[in-house]
């Protein structure tokens, strides 16, 4: 799976869990084996499409429906 696959997965898991709020930047880049660098790059992405925010250190999503479409995909629901 992809860096981008990954990191939407997880932020999918925790939306589904209720705990996107309390994800930091750090635990995303454990979950997903990543360099900071790299998270970022993926984030920066994501925010250009307009599907996920990263604003006063909690991630949101900002397109709901577009977000799940893209999860779905993965997660073959």
């Amino acid at each position: 799976m992809e860096l981008k696959d990954r990191v939407l997965y997880c932020l999918y898991r925790h939306d589904r869990m209720g705990t996107l709020s309390d994800l930091t930047k750090d635990r995303l880049m454990n979950e997903v084996c990543t360099p900071i660098r790299s998270l970022n790059r993926v984030l920066a992405q994501y925010r250009e499409e307009g599907l996920v925010a990263y604003d006063k250190h909690r991630f949101r999503i900002v397109d709901e429906e577009r977000f799940l479409d893209a999860a779905d995909k993965l997660v073959g629901d």
